[in-house]
């Protein structure tokens, strides 16, 4: 994930962008067929039962979290540690997919992770998500109404017992040169045409790929049956060779469009938008199409195993204060969950999404669930990932 255009690689360490940022999510690919093929097999018909999350002890000492580099919150959270003890101690993830391979894999003491919301199955099946106590995050109530409610069950379990605390989100739409590309496009079939060939971008990202190409094609990707799969595949297929070959991660899209090698991105997002700016080019845009866009949020979560859970729950808690909620937003280049932090919004964070009519913008996006791991009716996450490498070998042909 480097090969980037150096005057942006240069712009953008200039303006302290963190890896969580530039890469947001990298290609899952080469890591999920070799660490995630065990644990697919390893979900059996009877999933592990949930375990609560413990509150006990006190507030202070060691906070080890999995995650993305940026989410301990350096900026925001620095006072905060130092009032109450607490040292963060941060092991950066690549992909989601460390998460499970880590700890699934032996490691031990994690006290906090997040999960990308279309991964709350497969992370309840494999015993790795805990429920946790709402009286020990009283913040929770000032969640939007879609994030609160739940009502696809990301944060909340069948049982309706709480297992995650989404705190930040992002969009995917199209990202284009308002110079070069004119008239703006409208929909993702508008970058099939002719005129686009060699002038598209897109992230070498599984996930990604087949969830816009799902949005295209009105079908949810975590219920693919095998004829809605192969449509999918031979609309991705048809995209990757609109491109010069696939971005290795969103920083290379960055470079790509910021340095005028692509004028379009296909899986695009808010956040590029920013870091295009950061690097000189101002013309950089995002904008959701007709057919909607693909969105998702990044939720907190208590490991099985964590021995610092009084801690894990005031990091969750603090997290939806208000100034902390607009603070990471411009840290991340995301999304709020809670009302309130809406006002304290920087310009520059304010601008990447329409919230003065945030209720109706989520509602039309699509948060997916990942396709599940064994399915006699629907297509698994483990043969979406085996088909990738055929699409990115195919890409730019």
């Amino acid at each position: 994930m480097t090969n980037y255009d150096q005057r942006v690689v240069a712009a953008l360490e200039a303006q302290s962008i963190t890896r969580r940022r530039l890469l947001k999510r990298g290609s899952v690919t080469a890591l999920a067929l070799t660490s995630i093929g065990p644990l697919l097999a390893a979900c059996g018909s009877s999933s592990p039962k949930t375990s609560s999350a413990s509150s006990g002890g006190e507030v202070g000492g060691n906070l080890d979290m999995l995650s993305w580099q940026g989410y301990n919150l350096t900026g925001t959270g620095k006072q905060w540690e130092k009032e109450n003890g607490v040292t963060v101690k941060l092991t950066p993830i690549a992909t989601q997919d460390d998460v499970q391979a880590k700890l699934k894999g032996g490691a031990t003491g994690t006290d906090l992770i997040t999960y990308y919301q279309g991964y709350a199955r497969l992370y309840e099946e494999l015993g790795i998500l805990t429920e946790l106590d709402p009286e020990q995050i009283p913040n929770l109530s000032g969640l939007m109404p879609f994030f609160g409610e739940d009502a696809k069950e990301f944060w909340k379990n069948p049982k309706g017992a709480r297992i995650g605390v989404p705190w930040t989100w992002g969009a995917e739409g199209i990202t284009y040169n308002t110079q070069t590309v004119k008239p703006a496009p409208t929909s993702f079939f508008d970058l099939l045409e002719p005129e686009f060939k060699g002038r598209v971008t897109f992230t070498d990202e599984p996930l990604a790929g087949y969830a816009l190409a799902c949005v295209m094609l009105k079908q949810d990707m975590g219920a693919m049956t095998p004829p809605q799969f192969e449509k999918a595949t031979a609309l991705i297929t048809e995209m990757a060779g609109q491109t010069r070959g696939l971005a290795p991660s969103y920083g290379d899209v960055a470079s790509r469009l910021a340095s005028g090698d692509a004028d379009v991105a296909w899986t695009g997002w808010t956040a590029l938008d920013q870091f295009a700016a950061e690097a000189g080019n101002p013309n950089i845009k995002t904008i959701i199409p007709k057919e909607g866009g693909y969105a998702f949020s990044d939720a907190w979560a208590i490991p099985s195993g964590a021995d610092n859970g009084a801690t894990a729950y005031a990091w969750i808690n603090q997290t939806l204060d208000p100034k902390w909620q607009a603070s990471a937003a411009g840290e991340l280049a995301g999304g709020v969950t809670v009302e309130k932090a809406i006002p304290l919004l920087s310009a520059e964070s304010k601008a990447l999404f329409p919230y003065d009519e945030l209720p109706k913008f989520l509602e039309e996006q699509n948060f997916f669930m990942i396709p599940p791991t064994k399915s006699e009716k629907y297509v698994t996450f483990g043969q979406m990932l085996e088909t990738w490498p055929e699409i990115r070998n195919n890409a730019g042909s």
